[in-house]
């Protein structure tokens, strides 16, 4: 999976993101990366299943909103 960094890092470098499935429109438990990478490999979906996704930027002042939804994935 591959996102975009955050236009604005309130003055802290991004030091990870959380990922966070849903399927069917129902949260699933988040996926923390501590990486500032934007390509980070998702594992733990239900193959044939739709989901979409949030990410969130982390860094040394909190958490930042979540992003749009993804389109929707279907794991094969």
């Amino acid at each position: 999976m591959t996102w975009s960094a955050p236009a604005s890092d309130g003055g802290s470098p991004v030091t990870g993101y959380v990922v966070t499935p849903y399927l069917l429109g129902i949260a699933q438990s988040p996926i923390t990366f501590s990486s500032p990478a934007t390509t980070e490999t998702v594992t733990g979906l239900l193959i044939g299943s739709l989901y979409t996704f949030t990410v969130t930027a982390v860094n040394g002042v909190g958490t930042g909103p979540a992003s749009a939804a993804s389109a929707g994935i279907i794991p094969l």
